[in-house]
């Protein structure tokens, strides 16, 4: 398993290393490289939308020629502005660890919604993450 080095206190081991599931492309400011199950997708861009019934934010994953990769999160009830419902099991396993290394939601999640067998974690966006949904919601606009 391979990991990144966070901070100075990651590297001297007193906390625990993340898995290398993302990682920023510091030139673009919404470019990205995911693994999912062992394949590499390169340059993928996240793009926003709202369900229809709650306005909820969704974030979904796209390839650089803006296919559909993944919906990163889902729609199970009314969350607050700036808060995102992550899908992180079957296909979408390690979509948690992605939006975090990659400085979209908080390292922590804010509660779990229960779904069936499931309970879906809530996350908080970062400030840097507030940004970019602001970005792209005007681009869409």
């Amino acid at each position: 398993m391979h990991y990144i080095k966070r901070n100075a206190q990651e590297q001297k081991g007193r906390l625990p290393k993340p898995p290398k599931n993302s990682k920023r492309n510091k030139t673009m400011k919404n470019c990205f490289t995911y693994n999912c199950f062992g394949t590499n997708y390169e340059n993928c861009k996240i793009a926003t939308a709202r369900y229809n019934n709650t306005q909820n934010l969704a974030l979904l994953l796209n390839d650089e020629e803006g296919e559909g990769i993944t919906t990163l999160t889902t729609n199970l009830k009314k969350l607050p502005e700036g808060m995102v419902c992550i899908k992180n099991w079957s296909e979408n396993q390690g979509v948690e660890d992605f939006l975090i290394n990659a400085g979209i939601v908080r390292k922590y999640p804010v509660c779990h919604i229960q779904s069936g067998f499931v309970a879906a974690p809530v996350y908080a966006l970062t400030e840097e993450g507030k940004e970019l949904v602001k970005e792209l919601e005007k681009e869409t606009a």
